[in-house]
């Protein structure tokens, strides 16, 4: 991660590399928990690298919209499929913690991604998301 803002900062390569840098460092990290979350000892620092995986994925979402001009549309299904994903993975681990950093972040990045109704919708549909998610899990 501190490698990729590094590239950024000094502009090593170009908006696209970083963006698809990002995403592949994102969705690593994302295995790399998934992995270690099979160990019992393992799971708390899981929940963490998960998290960081898909805020990563999240930024990615993000700087593809504002770097290289992704329509906001579809900036706002990719975001929707992070945050769906990562709910999947906190329902599925039944981590609240890991759940409650999804949608907040899902919350905190929708204003970057999109305005006005489009916002609303991609709040609304972020909503939903966690009420499946509750539905399932009581």
């Amino acid at each position: 991660v501190l490698f990729l803002v590094l590239a950024a900062s000094r502009g090593w390569g170009s908006p696209a590399a970083r963006v698809w840098s990002g995403a592949v460092l994102g969705a690593v990290l994302v295995a790399v928990a998934m992995w270690m979350h099979r160990t019992e000892a393992r799971r708390g620092g899981a929940t963490a690298v998960a998290g960081t995986g898909f805020a990563a994925l999240y930024l990615v979402v993000a700087a593809a919209n504002r770097l290289l001009g992704v329509p906001e549309a579809l900036a706002v299904a990719l975001a929707l499929a992070v945050a769906a994903g990562g709910l999947a993975l906190a329902g599925r681990w039944r981590s609240p913690l890991l759940a409650s950093g999804i949608v907040v972040g899902g919350a905190v990045l929708a204003p970057a991604l999109v305005e006005g109704p489009l916002l609303v919708a991609l709040l609304l549909a972020l909503q939903l998301a966690v009420a499946v998610v509750a539905q399932r899990h009581g």
